[in-house]
């Protein structure tokens, strides 16, 4: 359902700039499901490969208690002395445990979303104690989301429990019947046969939470379409602005451009669709170049400056098309267009006598 905020709908994708201030913000795609998954998967692990280890710690505690009790005076000062040896073997043995889980939900946060440092969950927010904020909350599509996994995980482990310990009931019956090590090993297989089988339904369901965590991620940080133009506004400017800028720059550009048109030797059009004005001076240029053109309107512009300042106008269609696909204003002409190029420079300077710009022709063929 999409959210409303003043009047109008979310109906647009997250920018870049969105995500990154809702990073900073602490808010991020996350499921606590994989913390979950990962954490028992780690535990389990742990508890298999280290059990010989765990067994000899424990019995070894044990061993000592028995030896004690022969021996033993109730007194408070041995009472402390046992509960320090006690609670000492204790915390020596889960230590690694605690230290591995630790490290597990680092990894596990990490690895979904990074390294994130955030405080804003720190700051006090009054909506928080808003009861009407709270009730919005309570039906909410998270909240909602969580509930049904509480429900689904809650189920899962029922069913998979009672389908494990119902297959080896039988078995169960018959333990006050076998030695205290044999029951215990038995017990213990069958503890981590639903251990795993739970694991494996909850990796399951982690990579489902993943995705609908992500799916109310982006719904809860997509924007409306006022709120991407004025961050528009912000990171890029104004759009009217930049256009106005625009504008001005290509008239810059274009007023520019007519101030050279009367430099030009020759204007070859197509015949008023296509203008390009061509200069050529042995002594600085190696070779024509292109100094105005322009189609339509800016071709009749470039026409009426050659004509204000007798620049004689050639038409030649191929020749025009040509030049005007291939040379930028400011570029000299393509090598393949040399041979066309020169030909039109020959007649025009045979035309109005003019060989070469050193001796004056250029004032007196524009007199």
């Amino acid at each position: 359902m999409a959210e409303e905020q003043s009047g109008q709908q979310r109906t647009e994708r997250a920018t870049p700039r969105r995500r990154e201030d809702a990073r900073k913000r602490g808010m991020v795609a996350r499921s606590m499901e994989v913390n979950t998954a990962a954490v028992l998967i780690a535990s389990l692990s742990f508890f298999y490969l280290a059990r010989a280890l765990i067994y000899e710690r424990f019995a070894d505690l044990t061993r000592t208690l028995y030896a004690w009790v022969p021996s033993f005076r109730l007194t408070p000062g041995n009472i402390g002395i046992i509960a320090t040896k006690v609670g000492w073997a204790i915390a020596i043995s889960i230590l690694p445990f605690l230290v591995l889980l630790f490290a597990v939900g680092i990894l596990a946060n990490v690895g979904q979303f990074g390294f994130l440092l955030s405080t804003e969950a720190l700051k006090p927010k009054l909506d928080r104690i808003n009861p009407l904020s709270g009730f919005k909350r309570l039906f909410s599509m998270r909240e909602t989301g969580e509930l049904v996994k509480a429900l689904l995980k809650l189920g899962v482990v029922g069913y998979i429990g009672y389908t494990t310990v119902q297959g080896s009931f039988p078995e169960l019956l018959g333990l006050s019947g076998v030695a205290t090590g044999a029951a215990a090993t038995t017990i213990a297989g069958l503890l981590f046969a639903v251990s795993f089988r739970c694991i494996a339904a909850f990796v399951v369901l982690a990579v489902l939470d993943t995705l609908f965590q992500r799916y109310v991620y982006e719904r809860q940080i997509m924007m409306t379409k006022q709120e991407v133009q004025e961050e528009m506004k912000h990171t890029e400017g104004n759009p009217h602005i930049k256009s106005r800028i625009r504008s001005l720059q290509r008239q810059t550009a274009m007023k520019r451009m007519m101030e050279k048109v009367p430099q030009a030797d020759v204007v070859i059009t197509n015949p008023t669709r296509l203008a390009i004005a061509v200069a050529y001076d042995p002594e600085t240029m190696k070779a024509p170049r292109v100094v105005a053109k322009g189609a339509r309107l800016v071709a009749r512009r470039i026409i009426e400056i050659a004509r204000q300042h007798h620049i004689p106008i050639v038409e030649n269609k191929p020749l025009a098309r040509s030049l005007f696909k291939l040379a930028d204003v400011g570029e000299s002409v393509p090598v393949e267009l040399y041979q066309a190029i020169a030909e039109i420079l020959a007649y025009v300077y045979h035309l109005h006598g003019r060989w070469s710009r050193s001796h004056g022709g250029a004032a007196e063929a524009r007199a």
